[in-house]
C-alpha cells in the first residue's frame, strides 16, 4: 500500500499521476501513478511545518479529491511553493 512518504523526493512533495479519492486506492495496481488527499496529508506531516515545494504533473482526476488536496495545501502552516512540471489539468 502506498504511503505519504512515497510522495517525497529530496525534501519536496511530488504530485504525479491521477488524482484519486482515498477509497479508490485499494483498487490501483502497484505500478499505477496516483496521489490522494490521505497521502498528501501524510507527506506534509513528515515534511514538517516549514515551506514545502510541491512539484505537480497530473492529468487530473477526481474533482472532490482535488479540492481536498487544494485545501490541505492551502492550510499548510509554512505555505507552499508550487511548480507545475508538464501539466496540471482538471482536478490537479
Amino acid at each position: 500500500m502506498k504511503k505519504g512518504s512515497d510522495l517525497i523526493l529530496n525534501g519536496e512533495l511530488i504530485l504525479a499521476g491521477m488524482v484519486l479519492v482515498d477509497e479508490y486506492a485499494g483498487y490501483m495496481w502497484e505500478e499505477d501513478v496516483w496521489f490522494s488527499p490521505r497521502l498528501v496529508r501524510e507527506a506534509l506531516l513528515q515534511l514538517g511545518e516549514g515551506e514545502v515545494t510541491v512539484r505537480i504533473s497530473s492529468s487530473g482526476g477526481h474533482a472532490v479529491a482535488g479540492e481536498s488536496i487544494r485545501a490541505i495545501l492551502a492550510a499548510h502552516p509554512g505555505g507552499t511553493r508550487m511548480i507545475v512540471e508538464g501539466a496540471a489539468y482538471s482536478a490537479a
